[in-house]
């Protein structure tokens, strides 16, 4: 048990969290300890890449389209799946693949809801939930703290190089953000104070020297020009409406090539059905090299038909560059999340826990065959 300073909400009371689970062999362990074989998987020779390898300009890993094939489970099971937003582009080879039948392929039926992140906590810690689509933010880490059963298995993506989202200032105050008050979506126990602290450290200025104002994502754009915040993290397509005015200067966005987010796995999945968590990537992982792999905004018939399963304007999602989904997780980004949480006293322990015990690379690299560390 780590040295807790502070009482966990409610919410992180009932995550569960588990032993590291091996991963990067031939033979591996589930999280309980049983030993299970990777193969290698036809059409994913390049399907993975060094989680140590953080260059701006790494390629996210592909494998060809249609790869990996499915390999159905023997029952047919149903799996909810938490997530925050139903219109975030993020979750669009999620929905998309289940429009499209790529989890029953897998013997799956997906249930997928849209649970405030706390609730979302609680029901995967009591099991009426199987999985989330989300982010490990401070609550998630927090809960490993407690020794709860609880592991983030993939990521999500990361930004284009083309894309301004990201944190944004009126130019007159650009260079003097010190003190300054920086508008935010999210708490301060969101992985989202990563890139902040990153673009105020470019800036010159360290992120406990300005206040981070919570408010709703709709309002970040108006609090900056009615000068409510002094800067404002401005998500797509938001950022499009300031982004050819001089009078608006971009800080900087997400970490080039870093996903901040992906499935997070509970006891059900990570110790007492793995091979239902393995098949449950497999098909996201097969969605995202069939329509995700590249610019999929080119396609117009399939940006009309994301604009359906999202519920936005087709020219909201044309409005910015395609994402680049990624589903590994890089070296490092739990520790480096941790720093700044306890920079802002997020966090209710007072060492680092090691990413170890964070993450479980074993569920997609089984999926793309990946074998050695």
């Amino acid at each position: 048990m780590r040295r807790n300073r502070l009482v966990l909400g409610v919410s992180a009371l009932s995550v569960l969290a588990v032993t590291a689970a091996g991963c990067g062999s031939d033979s591996t362990s589930d999280a309980d300890g049983a030993e299970f074989e990777i193969k290698p998987v036809a059409g994913c020779t390049t399907g993975w890449t060094d989680p140590a390898d953080l260059s701006p300009t790494r390629k996210a890993a592909r494998c060809d389209a249609g790869a990996p094939a499915p390999q159905p489970l023997e029952k047919s099971t149903k799996l909810t799946i938490a997530i925050t937003n139903k219109s975030a582009e993020l979750i669009a080879p999620l929905v998309w693949g289940q429009k499209h039948g790529e989890f029953e392929k897998e013997n799956l039926t997906l249930d997928i809801k849209v649970i405030p992140p706390a609730d979302a906590l609680n029901l995967l810690a009591s099991e009426k939930i199987d999985a989330w689509l989300s982010s490990p933010d401070a609550s998630f880490h927090n809960a490993l703290s407690q020794d709860y059963d609880l592991k983030w298995v993939s990521g999500n993506y990361f930004e284009s190089s083309e894309s301004k989202s990201g944190l944004w200032a009126k130019a007159e105050n650009a260079t003097k953000l010190d003190g300054a008050s920086v508008g935010s979506a999210a708490g301060p126990g969101s992985v989202i104070m990563l890139p902040i602290a990153t673009a105020l450290e470019e800036a010159g200025v360290s992120i406990k020297d300005v206040k981070v104002q919570q408010l709703p994502s709709a309002d970040q754009i108006t609090a900056l020009q009615n000068g409510g915040t002094d800067a404002s993290w401005l998500l797509t397509p938001t950022w499009a409406q300031v982004a050819d005015d001089p009078a608006y200067t971009f800080i900087g966005g997400q970490p080039a090539g870093e996903p901040l987010g992906g499935f997070i796995y509970g006891k059900e999945l990570l110790k007492e059905n793995p091979d239902v968590g393995r098949a449950l990537l497999r098909a996201y992982i097969r969605t995202v090299n069939t329509t995700f792999s590249g610019d999929y905004k080119k396609d117009p018939a399939l940006v009309a038909e994301l604009a359906e399963l999202l519920e936005v304007p087709a020219e909201t999602l044309s409005a910015s560059p395609s994402l680049i989904i990624d589903w590994e997780i890089r070296k490092g980004t739990s520790e480096r999340l941790q720093e700044i949480w306890h920079d802002l006293d997020a966090l209710s322990y007072d060492d680092t826990i090691p990413e170890s015990e964070v993450v479980d690379r074993s569920f997609y690299e089984a999926a793309v065959g990946h074998q050695g560390s």
